[in-house]
């Protein structure tokens, strides 16, 4: 069905995908989906310990009903990146928007990463808080490695991504070249123009010279 494959594209590509690494080998980005698994799993165990507390006082039925059953102040902070992830996720599944009409564009390629963009200060959030209950909650040294070295190469696989966009070689030629690119111009008017091309030639002599793209 449609909202299947909706739930397939959003949670098994899109979103691991959409940060981003490129690192890996037969066109799969393996790092993407490391950094995926860390987030699921962190955010299960995140979970997984905060709603432990209040599962056993539900089912102990001698435990009296009323106040006592709710959170505290300080975990229901803790549980607002996992609950922000949660609904905004299912808004966006059970919603009619994501529907391209051009399946082989995938959402014009990276171009459909902006919508998830509110999603990742929740998931470095989230990740981050994983990792400290596994290392403050667990009283096992294997966890408490596997934490910390997690933490180390998530660190580390930032810092290379970033570094690898990086042009030493260009340093400084941000300051000699314009900040916009009008590559698309033309491409656009012709786009939502249609077949005028007598109102698109008009439209293309009133363009300043230096906005005009070389084609």
């Amino acid at each position: 069905s449609y909202l299947t494959k909706k739930f397939y594209q959003i949670f098994f590509k899109d979103v691991p995908l959409s940060f981003g690494f490129g690192i890996g080998w037969d066109s799969i980005d393996i790092v993407s989906y490391l950094y995926y698994f860390v987030f699921i799993f962190s955010f299960l165990v995140f979970l997984f310990v905060y709603l432990r507390p209040l599962n056993k006082k539900l089912r102990n039925k001698s435990h009296p009903v009323g106040n006592n059953l709710k959170p505290s102040e300080e975990t229901l902070k803790k549980l607002l990146p996992a609950t922000y992830i949660i609904i905004f996720l299912s808004i966006f599944t059970f919603s009619g928007f994501y529907n391209p009409k051009i399946v082989e564009l995938e959402w014009f390629h990276v171009s459909k990463y902006r919508y998830y963009a509110p999603l990742y200060p929740f998931i470095f959030l989230t990740i981050a808080f994983g990792l400290k209950t596994i290392w403050s909650e667990f009283n096992n040294t294997v966890l408490k490695t596997l934490a910390a070295i997690t933490f180390v190469l998530l660190i580390a696989t930032g810092l290379y991504s970033n570094l690898r966009l990086i042009r030493f070689d260009e340093i400084g030629k941000g300051f000699i070249f314009k900040g916009y690119y009008y590559d698309e111009l033309l491409p656009r008017y012709i786009q939502n123009r249609g077949r005028n091309f007598k109102k698109i030639n008009y439209l293309i002599g009133r363009i300043d010279e230096e906005y005009v793209p070389d084609y």
